[in-house]
């Protein structure tokens, strides 16, 4: 009787240690699971926190750890110096993906890219050919500075507008093209002064330009350069009553809710997000690819609070930048990308 009941306590021992194996060994696997990919970024100068390209970017970053368990290695910079050595910083604390946000990278990805050939680099907003372990993604900004620039044609009740970009590039150049279409399809004799800030990252650069700006006469401003954005938005708060601002990145209308009537977005977020799932699947295509509006990669946002956007823009104003919309997503408006396009540029009818 002794016996079996000895045998029967290091049978049940056994089990006890066995089910406690499996549960440690499980653990191990989810862990292994969660921090299988990691993912690094290296911002642009915009850095994050004003709602600009980078923190674009960063919600779709957030939203891999999110659903895919995804890690990341981030890095904010500073100065332009800094690419290179936060690219590798990354790379070298275990990044096999990387997020690498405009065009003020390209320098640094050239140089760090070929070091690390195991390592995935995912270039937005720019081209990089020749380098197996680089995938690049471009937008048609034009698209979207084109149904910005009609909106401020057709709400602007000075008949002038101002246009703020970062500092000059063919980026920069696409998006200005296209607004000044836009603007001048919908208001041919109307004034837009465009001008660049220099930077992307001196908010107090921004409100000095758009304070001008205003002062000359525009009512609305619409910016394209990074957290200089938050400036011109200070700015039309600041001048009050019958002064307005156009916004970029994701919209920004929470910075300015008063103020913004709309935005030329780029969906940064969906874009990231989807970029590095491919990676992760070992379905992300080499090359470049572009996206604008039928592709989902560029569009027009408005004011959400319709009592806010009605006091510049009614139903009549949005349905014919619909209409506008409508025809560059079927191919009847080709808009210009370049000052050399814009200048032979065939307006359509409104």
């Amino acid at each position: 009787m002794k016996l079996r009941k000895m045998v029967l306590c290091i049978m049940g021992l056994c089990m006890a240690l066995s089910m406690t194996a499996c549960g440690k060994t499980e653990k191990v696997a989810d862990k292994k699971t969660e921090s299988e990919t990691v993912i690094g970024f290296v911002t642009g100068l915009d850095g994050l926190g004003g709602q600009g390209f980078s923190d674009a970017v960063y919600k779709g970053v957030k939203q891999l750890e999110e659903e895919m368990g995804t890690k990341t290695i981030l890095i904010e910079s500073k100065d332009v110096s800094d690419f290179a050595t936060n690219l590798r910083t990354i790379c070298n604390q275990g990044a096999k993906i990387v997020l690498v946000p405009g065009i003020q990278l390209m320098d640094a990805l050239k140089t760090v890219a070929p070091e690390y050939p195991d390592v995935q680099f995912i270039f937005i907003d720019g081209e990089l050919e020749g380098f197996d372990n680089v995938t690049s993604t471009l937008f048609r900004e034009q698209e979207a500075a084109y149904l910005l620039g009609a909106f401020a044609g057709l709400t602007t009740n000075t008949n002038k507008v101002g246009y703020i970009g970062g500092t000059e590039g063919s980026t920069q150049e696409r998006a200005m093209s296209g607004f000044m279409a836009g603007f001048k399809t919908t208001n041919p004799e109307g004034e837009c002064i465009q001008l660049y800030a220099g930077t992307f990252n001196d908010p107090g650069k921004g409100k000095e330009i758009a304070t001008q700006l205003y002062n000359q006469g525009a009512d609305m401003v619409a910016t394209w350069a990074g957290s200089v954005n938050t400036g011109v938005f200070q700015a039309a708060e600041a001048k009050g009553e019958g002064y307005y601002a156009l916004g970029a990145a994701l919209g920004q209308f929470e910075q300015s809710p008063e103020k913004i009537m709309a935005s030329q977005v780029k969906t940064l977020d969906v874009i990231t997000f989807n970029l590095v799932k491919a990676a992760m699947e070992g379905t992300l295509g080499k090359g470049a690819t572009v996206m604008g509006i039928k592709e989902g990669g560029v569009d027009i946002l408005y004011n959400p609070d319709k009592d806010i956007l009605s006091k510049v823009a009614d139903d009549s104003v949005v349905d014919t930048v619909n209409k506008l919309r409508d025809k560059i997503v079927n191919g009847e408006i080709t808009v210009p990308d370049s000052k050399e396009a814009l200048e032979t540029f065939e307006y359509p009818g409104i």
